[in-house]
């Protein structure tokens, strides 16, 4: 696949978005009204920008999730806001991140 990375929002049922090794680009949306997405990968693609303050934040936080960012140019700090989750896996090698933002 190549091009920007479509938009999911009206997607409310989405569990799984494997879309890794593509050439997708732009900037990486929050997926914020994808209250059931655990599964995010977007590895190997050609996304740029900063992770958002609000990645994922409709999903419980007692929920697991697995996110795959590695191999792009997102840029800039992990946001704090991350830390909600008790479960979490994230890839993010490959990139340009300069540390989590702490409050």
């Amino acid at each position: 696949l190549k091009g920007p990375i479509p938009n999911f929002s009206r997607l409310h049922r989405l569990k799984n978005l494997r879309l890794g090794n593509n050439k997708l680009s732009g900037e990486l949306p929050s997926f914020a009204s994808n209250n059931k997405l655990h599964t995010v990968d977007l590895s190997e693609n050609r996304i740029t920008g900063e992770i958002p303050s609000n990645f994922l934040a409709s999903l419980p936080t007692d929920e697991a999730v697995y996110i795959d960012l590695a191999k792009n140019q997102i840029e800039g700090e992990v946001p704090s806001e991350l830390d909600r989750f008790n479960k979490m896996t994230i890839y993010l090698k490959d990139n340009f991140i300069t540390g989590v933002h702490t409050d």
